[in-house]
């Protein structure tokens, strides 16, 4: 998809129908040639249920999980140590008018006593997802948790679209 296709489908969401859920299928394709070789699941109207439960994480269901194609929905309880590597990341939409969380509103949050539902939702999935591909259609913010350390990249979409990142 060329940055100008893009943009006249963020302006065509934005007068037709500006909802979260028109920006799914785009987002998925935004990604989809550096995720190609990965599976991409709309989880987001998922039921809790045993089988399934994989993907609620610590606190919701994302919009979208990133799979290894050989990930297999099971139980929960059968789930093995080697199983999780399976869930390879989240992508997290809002819609195009949100506003995302900075890094800073994020670090604040670690230290609140209690979270709002919004704030509860991102860092529940950070904490079990590790990756997660968080964009308003705009903006599209990356946070990562390897090991003991946390990054977080910002991405705008500028003239060469998504490529200028500051950390």
């Amino acid at each position: 998809m060329t940055k100008e296709k893009y943009q006249k489908e963020i302006e065509l969401i934005k007068a037709q129908n500006n909802t979260e859920f028109e920006l799914y299928p785009l987002a998925t394709e935004i990604i989809q040639p550096v995720t190609e070789d990965l599976s991409k699941r709309y989880v987001f109207n998922r039921k809790r249920t045993e089988k399934g439960n994989i993907y609620y994480g610590l606190s919701s269901f994302p919009d979208i999980a990133i799979l290894d194609k050989t990930f297999e929905d099971i139980d929960r309880g059968k789930i093995k140590e080697e199983d999780w590597n399976g869930l390879i990341g989240s992508l997290e939409i809002k819609a195009l008018d949100n506003k995302l969380f900075s890094i800073d509103e994020i670090q604040k949050c670690l230290s609140k006593e209690k979270l709002t539902k919004a704030e509860g939702q991102f860092i529940g999935e950070i904490l079990w997802y590790k990756k997660v591909l968080y964009t308003n259609g705009k903006e599209w913010n990356l946070s990562l948790i390897c090991r003991s350390w946390h990054r977080s990249l910002r991405i705008r979409c500028w003239q060469n679209f998504w490529i200028s990142i500051r950390t």
